[in-house]
């Protein structure tokens, strides 16, 4: 049986420094399931399988920007003279 991501960070023992489990943002969004293979958004309650060591959470971050973007951290704009001097001196 697979085992679960959960299960895979909290199986070193207490001499190892624990690494941290969750990075992203989108983990203050979802939950993870019992089964520790699956996450369920805070707002709708969809479900996402999580699979090991393959970036979970791109999928799960996309549905927040499309479902819920009221929810996410505003970014401000970028400014765009700065990006266009940027590609002017590659080039």
């Amino acid at each position: 049986m697979e085992k679960s991501i959960f299960e895979e960070c909290s199986q070193n023992s207490s001499d190892e420094p624990q690494p941290k489990k969750f990075k992203s943002e989108v983990w203050n969004h979802f939950t993870i399931e019992e089964d520790g293979m699956s996450a369920k958004c805070n707002y709708c309650k969809t479900i996402y399988k999580l699979t090991k060591g393959k970036g979970s959470t791109g999928n799960m971050g996309y549905h927040l920007q499309k479902h819920h973007p009221r929810k996410l951290p505003t970014v401000p704009p970028t400014n765009e003279s700065s990006i266009t001097r940027c590609s002017e001196s590659i080039y």
